[in-house]
């Protein structure tokens, strides 16, 4: 017997060259096929045949030579390990085939965000990668309750279908959660029938951390037309698959909030365009429509605005008007009170901090950054500490900041406008306020008057106060009368506009009627000088006379001489009067 490597030549050569290989071993050895036909070798018909077996099925058989029996039974174990590796090969390139397909459907399905082009990538390699007539994804519409279709392909399908959790194979398996083959449908009772006649179907959960959200099917018009290893890739393509579809919910979800909130914006910077327009600010004295006129001329142009004026005057909404005209309009309108910030933390405040300049200090923005491409409003600016005043001229001639603890400087486009209520030459002069600053910020002066010398605008104001007032406190329709209307005419308004508005609001909080008279109107108002003093008692004391003619008449019974007679004045007195207070 020749020695030879049994187990090289079954791998090297396969099971289909056994015979070749024992009649190397030894000429007197005879192989015969499965159905004892002679293939190769010289034995006779006599000699004792020993069975060449494969999994319990006689391949061939072997004869001739004292080693026969152990040879057969060696190359029933060599055709058996063959097998084995055959099949290994064979699952480890269908593998391979697998995890090819479903990093290709993932690179197809990368190229997309949205929902439906996401669908129909899906369904379209899914019908490549197992065979099947008909596919679907079916996802569950939480308003409705019900799976609607997604995206679908074949004549089974019918894009408008619905189904409740608990209808047809996919409500079923919606709410098991497990993925099934059905390969008799016909026998199937949660099957609902469609257009074409299906023999076999799969279905698997689309499903993200326990959370199912829709179905995948596949089915095909051949009856047993699935296996084990059909379902397995399926549930991993159906697991690849709602990754996919959970990812494209969570963008179109974000995109859908991002568009509504640039609708928001857009209506947002459109409301406060309209609010603070120049045409929208009240006013019809001479000195306010000036000031809007220029407001229009300049808005424009990057020029620094300093705004004057008492408190009280309106000078925010100067700079609002001048913001929201101009090309900055949907930039940021940053407002400091420069009274209110601190000289020891001011550079920290306006121009912001590094992380780790002291211990426990994180990172933050400055006020000045946070305006950057806008408008920065510098109200009360002649309150600002002088070695605040030096820090901030050099921020409005280089456009430039470096946060406190960094070296980098930040590049800016702002606009300054500022606001006081000081007259900011005289604080030059008594060396309160740089006057290189001063210079810097005067390129546009608005100054705007205090109310006592625009009075023809309080009627204006009165009104339009008066309906915002009702309106906030959810009362009817209300006005001011005659004498209300003269004595808030009469009054000087040391606080200006936000007086009047403050003095309007509780007037109508506390009249209980819808006629605001001077008796809802505060002390300070009625007492305001000698002489207003004076008509008011007139005005008390005419309303008291009216009220007690009134009286008298009603219990007259209309009787104008027993009126009379019990007012202790002549019948001609009590006509006159009559007509004066305008009674009937």
């Amino acid at each position: 017997m020749k020695s030879i490597n049994f187990k090289k030549l079954i791998l090297k050569r396969g099971r289909s060259s056994l015979m070749e290989i024992i009649s190397s071993i030894d000429d007197s050895i005879s192989i015969y096929d499965a159905t004892g036909k002679k293939i190769i070798g010289s034995a006779g018909t006599k000699d004792e045949r020993f069975p060449i077996r494969l999994d319990g099925e006689t391949i061939a058989w072997i004869s001739g030579g004292k080693a026969s029996h152990i040879i057969a039974n060696i190359l029933s174990h060599l055709a058996e390990k063959e097998r084995d590796i055959k099949c290994l090969a064979e699952e480890t390139l269908n593998k391979y085939k697998e995890l090819t397909m479903l990093y290709a459907l993932n690179e197809k399905m990368a190229m997309s965000l949205e929902l439906e082009k996401i669908g129909h990538v899906i369904i379209a390699e899914a019908v490549k990668m197992i065979k099947a007539d008909n596919a679907s994804i079916m996802l569950m519409d939480k308003n409705k309750g019900v799976l609607r279709i997604l995206s679908a392909l074949g004549k089974e399908y019918n894009p408008k279908v619905e189904l409740k959790p608990d209808e047809g194979i996919a409500g079923y398996i919606f709410n098991s959660g497990k993925a099934e083959i059905v390969n008799k449908v016909e026998s199937d009772k949660r099957f609902v029938a469609g257009a074409n006649r299906i023999y076999s179907i799969m279905c698997a959960p689309l499903k993200v951390k326990d959370k199912i959200f829709g179905v995948i099917n596949i089915s095909s018009e051949k009856p047993y037309d699935y296996t084990a290893s059909d379902l397995k890739f399926f549930t991993a393509l159906a697991s690849q698959a709602a990754s996919a579809i959970e990812i494209a919910h969570l963008y179109d979800a974000e995109k859908r909030q991002k568009e509504m909130l640039e609708r928001e914006n857009i209506n947002l910077t459109y409301n406060l365009r309209q609010k603070f327009s120049p045409a929208r600010i009240l006013g019809t004295s001479r000195q306010i429509r000036d000031i809007l006129d220029k407001v229009e001329k300049i808005a424009d142009i990057p020029i620094n605005v300093l705004i004057t004026g008492e408190t009280g005057t309106g000078k925010e909404l100067i700079a609002k008007a001048i913001h929201y005209n101009s090309s900055r309009f949907g930039k940021p309108f940053v407002v400091v009170n420069c009274s209110a910030v601190p000289e020891p933390i001011f550079e920290s405040e306006m121009f912001g901090i590094e992380k780790g300049v002291a211990t426990g200090v994180d990172k933050r923005m400055g006020k000045i950054e946070q305006a950057n491409g806008g408008t920065l409003f510098l109200d009360e600016i002649g309150d600002m500490p002088l070695s605040c005043q030096a820090k901030m001229l050099r921020i409005i001639e280089s456009q430039q900041l470096e946060r406190l603890g960094s070296r980098e400087s930040i590049p800016l486009n702002i606009r300054v406008i500022a606001a006081t209520n000081k007259d900011l030459k005289k604080e030059v002069e008594n060396g309160n306020f740089r006057e290189d600053l001063f210079y810097r910020l005067n390129v546009m002066n608005f100054h705007i008057p205090p109310l006592r010398e625009r009075r023809e605008d309080i009627p204006l104001l009165i009104n339009y106060f008066l309906d915002n007032c009702t309106r906030k406190f959810c009362k009817q329709q209300m006005r001011f009368s005659a004498d209300a209307i003269k004595l808030l005419m009469q009054y000087n308004w040391p606080g200006n506009v936000r007086e009047l508005e403050n003095e309007i609001e509780r007037a109508v909080a506390l009249c209980v009627s819808d006629v605001v008279t001077i008796y809802d109107l505060s002390d300070n108002i009625r007492n305001q000088s000698k002489i207003a003093f004076m008509e008011t008692e007139a005005l008390l004391i005419d309303e008291s006379e009216k009220a007690i003619i009134n009286k008298a008449l009603i219990e007259a019974k209309g009787n104008k001489s027993k009126a009379a007679k019990a007012l202790g004045i002549s019948r001609e007195g009590l006509r006159k009067k009559m007509k004066r207070f305008g009674l009937k």
